[in-house]
């Protein structure tokens, strides 16, 4: 009885942990709370995902936070991108890239509709090959704009992501 308690008192303060945090309110494709992408990058940022909504209907965001506010990187991305409203509601298909820079994480989330096409090994893969170079040399614009070209080549031309409304 005494573990029942436990258990339901850490589920309601966890809970609550999860409910009172402040997530960014996001602007345009790109948030850049942290303050690391610069001007042109962000510019070409919200170019790119401009784009990719038009002819694709995928919403991509950008989004740089300070702290994640004592949550894993994963906890706040399925957060925020829940309470951001990422993505066609139809189809679910969004897409988060979270830097949180003074941790030293970053989150690809993808929506549930476009988890066929770009998978987590999907999403590792453009970690690795195009944010960590750049992010390791303090470049992360350069390293989002590589990423998000990546992103682009996957949802390009396929009728699967493509929302109804």
């Amino acid at each position: 009885m005494k573990k029942l308690i436990l258990f339901t008192f850490i589920f309601i303060l966890s809970i609550n942990l999860v409910f009172s945090q402040n997530y960014p309110k996001l602007r345009n494709f790109v948030t850049d709370n942290a303050n690391i992408i610069d001007d042109v990058s962000e510019a070409q940022l919200n170019s790119l995902a401009q784009q990719i909504e038009q002819s694709t209907t995928v919403e991509l965001a950008i989004v740089t936070v300070n702290s994640l506010e004592n949550l894993d990187i994963e906890t706040y991305a399925v957060e925020l991108f829940e309470k951001a409203g990422i993505g066609k509601k139809d189809i679910d298909n969004g897409l988060l890239i979270l830097i949180a820079p003074n941790e030293r994480r970053y989150r690809i989330e993808v929506g549930f509709g476009l988890e066929g096409t770009i998978t987590d090994l999907d999403s590792r893969q453009i970690g690795v090959k195009a944010l960590e170079p750049f992010f390791k040399n303090g470049e992360f614009g350069k390293g989002l704009v590589q990423a998000t070209l990546i992103i682009n080549e996957f949802v390009a031309n396929n009728e699967e992501v493509i929302s109804k409304f």
